[in-house]
């Protein structure tokens, strides 16, 4: 155990900034908790409890797009292995924007039934969780090629960035103005914003390069068995606290969304360890 501990932390890819990735996510997670904690004190339950359910539909969300960077990293990274040129960064990039989109509409369209379903306060709020996801497909992207590169550096300044500037501090700001829940939800928006800026500033030249006619090479069918598994553990971890905000008054939603969210804590350094895993090189197991 002791031996297999060792070689973990000693492959080559962490030797090259995949640890210091694996501490930046746990860093991100428990960011994200203190965000919750301020938060939930200036909203109070009720308004806490609409935003609990519009995050964790965020955290739904997200499933796809985690196999979406996995596919990329190990597309790059294949090819770095075989010596040949990496994807073409550009073209991804075009797909991804027209994918996320697509899927900004299809929420934006469904925006009167979530208002209704969570009893928001405002169509607003679904708008902003679909802005969210155009920046956040471009994001997938662009980290799932710098971690293929096994560049972590850059995805790991990123992450902290965002998470401690874009959501943390831009957010509590707002809310402390009196921006309520558009205030905080806009936060996430922000810090993703950050994100994807910084990663694509380092990959600029790349998607700017004119390479034409190359193929992507990115292979997303064996991302299904991922999105299923991951998506059905999340779905099933994140459900109860939307459900809730259905189903009890709103200061009850809000109070069980602050539970579910401190007991959320258990999971920092799973899932932190789970991001990192597929860095360690070998052969990507979905």
């Amino acid at each position: 155990m002791v031996v297999r501990l060792r070689q973990f932390l000693t492959s080559s890819a962490f030797a090259r900034g995949g640890l210091s990735f694996l501490i930046a996510t746990l860093v991100v997670n428990l960011s994200n908790f203190v965000f919750h904690m301020v938060i939930s004190r200036l909203l109070g339950p009720s308004s806490y409890g609409e935003l609990g359910s519009l995050l964790n539909l965020m955290v739904i969300v997200t499933v796809p797009l985690g196999a979406l960077q996995a596919a990329v990293t190990h597309a790059e990274a294949s090819r770095r292995e075989a010596q040949r040129p990496g994807v073409n960064v550009g073209r991804l990039l075009r797909q991804g924007t027209g994918f996320g989109v697509v899927g900004a509409f299809v929420i934006i369209a469904l925006a009167p039934v979530i208002t209704s379903f969570l009893h928001l306060g405002s169509t607003w709020l679904v708008v902003v969780l679909a802005v969210w996801l155009i920046p956040s497909v471009l994001g997938a992207v662009l980290q799932g090629v710098l971690i293929g590169r096994l560049r972590f550096g850059p995805v790991a300044l990123a992450s902290l960035l965002g998470s401690f500037v874009g959501r943390l501090a831009f957010g509590i700001v707002l809310v402390q103005l009196g921006g309520g829940v558009l205030a905080a939800l806009s936060a996430s928006v922000f810090a993703q914003l950050i994100l994807t800026g910084i990663v694509g500033g380092v990959l600029f030249r790349d998607i700017v390069s004119r390479r034409q006619g190359e193929r992507t090479g990115i292979e997303l069918r064996g991302s299904v068995l991922a999105i299923l598994a991951l998506g059905g553990f999340w779905v099933l971890s994140s459900e109860d606290t939307v459900l809730t905000r259905h189903f009890l008054i709103a200061h009850d939603a809000g109070i069980y969304a602050a539970a579910a969210t401190a007991g959320r804590v258990a999971l920092f350094l799973p899932g932190a360890i789970a991001t990192g895993r597929p860095l360690v090189p070998g052969p990507l197991r979905l």
